[in-house]
């Protein structure tokens, strides 16, 4: 077999290196940690061109600079558009569109340098798309007020498995009718009546921690993500549908969410979550209607949101749209939270003489609430999402259509001109002073606000009075923070702690 040219040998080398941003997330490990589905989908893009040039250098060389050079001109082109620079006469953002970054995921501090470098609005690359991300709570606000029916936001995975789509995936109107409905659902007032359960099962579940560091770590102490989970479901369950965390129909709830959960897509198949989305809902009929004998019976009916959704309307207990959305929006946030609780408990374990001030308190549980709201502001409030669906015009600059727009809300709490030392961890910055929504923001904004503000904040300080009242914490291995599969930052899955009895 003839040698190759030089000329093809050059050419070679060409074609190999255009692999290079897709070999660049194939080596990544935290790539891998986060989007496992997407590194599996990089590795077969990987080898399939690899095999595609092995092919074109046996066979069919005469075709090896042509193609070079095509590859050249694809990579100059990619170079070009990732300057700083590109797109400044049609008033785009400056910033690089780097393909297939890895800074926006995985250095906790890219968006800040981004900022500091090129201003409170810039642009970078999310995944393969152009994004224009902000810094400031007062010009990511005026966009989202202004231009409200022109933003979109990108809808995860798991909305298709609900007729008409995830609740803050719907179109305005749509959204407004029923926001109203699970405005309703889920009041503060059904929070409150379950105060008594939601402290004894978090006092439950922290005690099971303790039980497992003097049983089984022998002083190495335990990782706590998977005993949150598992304290937190028992609330959310009885929360949501009343159901005794120790049922049968508990344990059939817990299988079913976790095989309809979002992170693993690539595990089961679409007629495998709508059975488990059918096996739910059949679930919620059933406690619905275990609630209408009850109420014919002049019984007493549990205080949670199932009821609350009974009592609304008859229509919304049949609307599959509601039932779909009750089902994500109770596995959605009992997620959220448990991983709010996870930092709760790392801020308290590096600051452990909040722990003790929390207790000396006559108003513990005043400091508590800041405690929540100052980890809030730090950490787990990171983004918000939407998608440019026209082209939009905003302080001087283009958002092209289709461009995907974050506003950054981690990096904009640590406004100095708002919070002194601002990352520096101090709850007390919330008890004399209410901040407002330019300043701080966790739980999103305009039409899109959180409807879990209340329901979030009671369970964080019922978890710090109890954890406060009850233990102290030692680290005993730790490591730098990590980006999870949710798309928020976490601590590090060395993040071992022991729990002692006062």
């Amino acid at each position: 077999m003839p040698t190759l040219s030089i000329e093809q040998l050059i050419a070679l080398f060409i074609l190999t290196g255009a692999a290079w941003p897709l070999v660049n997330v194939c080596v990544s490990r935290p790539f891998w940690r986060t989007f496992p589905h997407l590194g599996r989908k990089a590795i077969a893009l990987v080898l399939a061109y690899i095999i595609f040039v092995t092919v074109i250098a046996l066979f069919f060389r005469q075709a090896l600079v042509p193609l070079a050079l095509a590859a050249a001109g694809v990579l100059l082109y990619l170079g070009w558009r990732a300057r700083p620079g590109h797109g400044q006469r049609k008033n785009l953002p400056p910033g690089s569109l780097a393909l297939l970054p890895l800074g926006p995921w995985f250095d906790e501090q890219f968006f800040h340098k981004q900022a500091d470098r090129y201003g409170s609005i810039f642009k970078a690359s999310y995944f393969f798309q152009p994004m224009v991300c902000i810094v400031g709570l007062p010009v990511g606000l005026e966009l989202l007020h202004r231009h409200d029916e022109v933003l979109g936001t990108p809808p995860l995975p798991f909305s298709r498995f609900i007729p008409g789509g995830y609740l803050r995936y719907m179109d305005p109107g749509v959204h407004r009718s029923y926001k109203r409905i699970f405005r309703g659902i889920f009041s503060p007032e059904v929070v409150r009546d379950s105060k008594i359960f939601m402290e004894r099962d978090i006092a439950d579940g922290l005690q099971r921690m303790e039980e497992a560091c003097v049983n089984h770590c022998s002083g190495k102490g335990l990782q706590p993500k998977p005993y949150i989970n598992r304290m937190l479901f028992s609330v959310w369950v009885r929360l949501f549908t009343g159901i005794s965390p120790d049922s049968k129909d508990a344990e059939q709830l817990q299988r079913c969410l976790q095989i309809i959960d979002m992170r693993n897509p690539m595990r089961v198949s679409d007629t495998a979550i709508n059975l488990a989305l059918d096996e739910i809902t059949e679930i919620l009929h059933r406690q619905m209607n275990a609630f209408t004998q009850r109420e014919m019976q002049q019984s007493r009916i549990p205080s949670c949101f199932l009821a609350a959704l009974c009592d609304s309307c008859t229509e919304s207990k049949h609307d599959a749209t509601v039932l779909r959305n009750f089902i994500y929006l109770m596995h959605v946030t009992w997620s959220d939270v448990a991983g709010l609780l996870l930092w709760i408990l790392k801020m308290l374990s590096d600051y452990p003489e909040w722990l003790s001030k929390v207790r000396a308190s006559a108003e513990n549980d005043k400091l508590s609430e800041c405690i929540v709201m100052e980890t809030l502001r730090l950490e787990q409030s990171e983004h918000l999402y939407r998608r440019a669906l026209q082209d939009i015009h905003f302080n001087g600059f283009l958002i092209p259509k289709n461009w995907i727009v974050r506003i950054c809300i981690r990096e904009s709490h640590q406004n100095p001109d708002a919070f002194s030392e601002p990352t520096r961890f101090n709850p007390d910055r919330f008890l004399d002073k209410t901040y407002r929504e330019t300043e701080y923001l966790p739980f999103g904004a305009a039409r899109l606000a959180c409807l879990g503000q209340f329901l979030t904040k009671t369970t964080g300080k019922i978890f710090v009075e109890v954890l406060a009242r009850r233990y102290n914490i030692q680290i005993t291995d730790d490591g730098p923070r990590e980006f999870g599969s949710w798309r928020h930052w976490r601590p590090s899955t060395k993040y071992r702690v022991n729990l002692a009895r006062i």
